[in-house]
Order: C-alpha cells, then structure tokens, then sequence
C-alpha cells in the first residue's frame, strides 16, 4: 500500500511522536510510506519531506486573516496537488500552526481516500489544542505564559479575533475526510458533536505504546533511583510533559498538590521535559529532581522510579503519558478531564480528581503512597488494560483496516454507490 502521512513535525514527542512510529511501523511492514511535514528537522529519513516554503516561516502574523492568507502556503498547496494517483490513502494528522494550506487539505480530502487523526480539540473548535473557556480566566492563562503575551493579555487557549476567525473559516472549509480516526471516545464525541462534520464516519483507536515492550520486566527501583539521582528512602511522585511550561499540562498546579501532600507524606518529585528547570525555580521549597527523557529506556527508568505519576492537565485527548505510566506499573493520579477518564478508570489504575481540585488531588495522592499495596495493584491493573487496549501491533492493524474501509468507501462513492 502507498501511504502518505502529513504532520507539521516528525522528530518531537506527543503527537508527533504518533506519526514517527506509525510510519516506521507501516515501513516494517511492506508499505511504501512517505511523511510531508513542514520545516527541516535534524537527521530526518529520506521519505520524510519538509514541504514549507521558507518565506512562508516569515508570514506567520498573517494567519490573523486564515480566510484570506490560505494562498500564502505555497508549499502545501503544490505537494497536496501531487497526491492523489501516488498514494493510495493520506493519512492527516494535526494541520493547525500556520503551516498548511486549509483549502488544499480540504481539496485533498474529495480527490482522494483520506483518514484524519485528531490528536487534540483544534479541528472541533477555534484551533485549540484544548479550549480553556470557563475553567481559567484569560488573564491568569497570559500571567502563567509570561512575557509579551502577559503584557498584552493574550491567551492561546481562549477565544481572539485570530480564533473567532479561524473558526468560521474551518466551519466554512474543514478539510471532510474519508474517515474521522480518534483515539479516545471523548475525541470522537467532539468531532461528532461540533457541527463542522456532518454524517461524519468515525473510528476509536486507541494509541499504542512501546513501552509494554520497554517495561516488560519490572526494573529494579533502587537502580533506577540511583540512575536519577532520587533519594532511596522517599517516594516519588512523577510528572512530565513535553513542554512543562505549557499552561494546559497544569505543572503549577501539580506541584501545589503535592506540596499540600507533604504534611503526610514526605514526597520527592521528579519533573521531566523541556523547561523543567524553569517551573523548578517557581517551586524552590520542594525536593525536585529534573531533566528530559529522550529514549524509551529513560522514560521506562523514570516511571519505574517513581511511586505513582501525577497529570494535573486541563485538557487532553488521550496522552501517552499515562499509558506509559500504567505500561509500568505505575498508577496515575489526575484531573478528570478527556482521555484521562478512559485511561484511569477511576479506583482501577488509579485516582481521578475534579479538576483544579489541588486538595483532593494532594489527597489521591497520599492515599496511594500510604498504602504500596494499593499502589501496586492499580498498577498492575493499568498494565493489564493497556496490554489489552494499547499495543503497538492492534495501534497498526487497525489503521490498516481503517485505509482499507477508506479506500473501499471513496471507490463506492465515485462509483455513486455510497452517499
């Protein structure tokens, strides 16, 4: 099968990282597969195709107008043309950023077979990664960003002239796949319910992860401490993130959990991803360990040095963070929000919280460090509902299945036997 997918990036993490191993995983198999993104990225394969144009990078402020500055993305709009008759599916995935021309994906979309992933709330609503309306004021959301977007008041996570736009422009323009791909109920549900995608056909699939494979065998903790530099005799309350500065992954809020779990416990966090020193200055009263976890096996020694993995986000699709974390072992204390609901499960991997709660979310979590034994059956609860719902190999046979119903079901349409 020619497959192409198309994703602004390839070498990050989150949904990037989706797109990276999928296509390595459809290549392990036999399929022809290329990557479009958009910029030059260090060390990239051959089959993967940075397709911006450099003088688009410099025209990001005219995305305020995404109605009438579609034109400017040239690079999209000339590779999304050579598509259709190369490939036999396109497999889309987050479009948002000023990178792609929206009316060429749409374009895309009636020329030929199409699947779109969501990774997150931007195609449901007025290009969020997820909506911060009614749970955060705009003026704290620009507070925490810092910097000029304090001064100005500007938040990315709630509605702008630039959003309202956007919006309008999706609601006119939204690229109409073939098949809607999501991989948490509370993903699909939005897509269903926003009104842009009418008799939309949508599939659940669930992400996979490596990390069952990485976390086969229980790693020895002590080793693993010691690797982190992490103290022996405390536990240790795990939080990572991408970008730890980003407003929606609530780190703040985290922090202030476990700092109010203190009076019982006297827990040491460990804080991983970009800008973790950054938050660790923001919180100098607590014993804090960071750094950056660049391969699974330092994902796997950091879940496996840790007690439990606190994700105080305010919004997620379905993150990988948590299953990792269960593919662990780990149980995970979290605000009640998207994905996480059908990650967690409430008391079977862990503790869900409502959100912003800090006190009940610092009392999850005092809860499962007093009690090991109840920490490790959740954990080996999560590790036996990811083996069951998030394998790398059930991630791709699925997929396959769904370029498959989307080849078969665009046929049938050109053939006018399918509405």
């Amino acid at each position: 099968m020619r497959i192409l997918l198309i994703h602004h990036g390839f070498t990050g993490g989150g949904a990037e990282r989706y797109t990276r191993e999928m296509s390595l995983l459809l290549r392990e198999r036999g399929h022809d597969v290329e990557v479009w993104i958009a910029d030059p990225q260090p060390n990239l394969p051959d089959w993967v195709v940075p397709i911006r144009t450099p003088i688009e990078r410099k025209l990001y402020t005219l995305d305020v107008l995404p109605d009438l500055t579609d034109e400017r993305h040239r690079g999209s709009i000339r590779k999304l043309r050579q598509a259709p008759g190369r490939f036999d599916v396109a497999h889309l995935n987050h479009l948002g950023g000023g990178w792609m021309s929206i009316r060429a994906a749409a374009q895309l979309c009636r020329a030929m077979p199409t699947v779109w992933m969501h990774h997150d709330e931007w195609a449901a609503t007025n290009g969020f990664i997820c909506g911060l309306e009614g749970k955060i004021s705009r003026q704290e959301t620009a507070a925490r960003l810092g910097g000029l977007r304090a001064r100005l008041g500007y938040s990315p996570y709630h509605d702008t002239f630039k959003s309202r736009r956007l919006g309008r422009w999706l609601d006119r323009t939204a690229p109409q796949p073939t098949l809607h791909l999501c991989p948490s109920d509370h993903m699909a549900n939005m897509i269903r319910q926003c009104g842009r995608y009418s008799g939309a056909t949508i599939q659940r699939i669930r992400h996979g992860t490596g990390m069952l494979v990485a976390a086969q065998e229980p790693m020895d903790q002590a080793q693993a401490r010691q690797t982190l530099g992490l103290p022996q005799d405390r536990p240790v309350v795990l939080m990572l993130a991408a970008n730890a500065t980003d407003v929606h992954k609530g780190l703040d809020l985290g922090l202030e959990a476990v700092r109010q779990s203190r009076k019982q416990v006297d827990a040491h966090v460990l804080l991983l991803g970009q800008g973790a020193e950054k938050v660790r200055t923001q919180a100098r009263d607590l014993p804090m360990v960071t750094g950056f976890a660049s391969t699974e096996a330092e994902l796997a020694a950091a879940y496996q040095a840790a007690d439990l993995t606190l994700i105080p986000s305010l919004g997620e699709c379905f993150p990988y963070v948590a299953i990792e974390s269960l593919a662990c072992r780990r149980p995970v204390v979290a605000f009640a929000v998207g994905g996480l609901v059908e990650s967690v499960q409430e008391d079977r991997h862990g503790k869900l919280i409502p959100c912003f709660d800090t006190k009940a979310m610092s009392q999850g979590i005092v809860e499962l460090l007093q009690s090991p034994q109840q920490c490790h059956l959740r954990g080996l609860a999560g590790r036996a509902w990811v083996e069951t719902h998030c394998t790398m190999v059930g991630m791709v046979d699925q997929t396959l299945d769904a370029y498959r119903h989307a080849m078969a079901r665009f046929a049938g349409k050109q053939a006018g036997n399918t509405p």
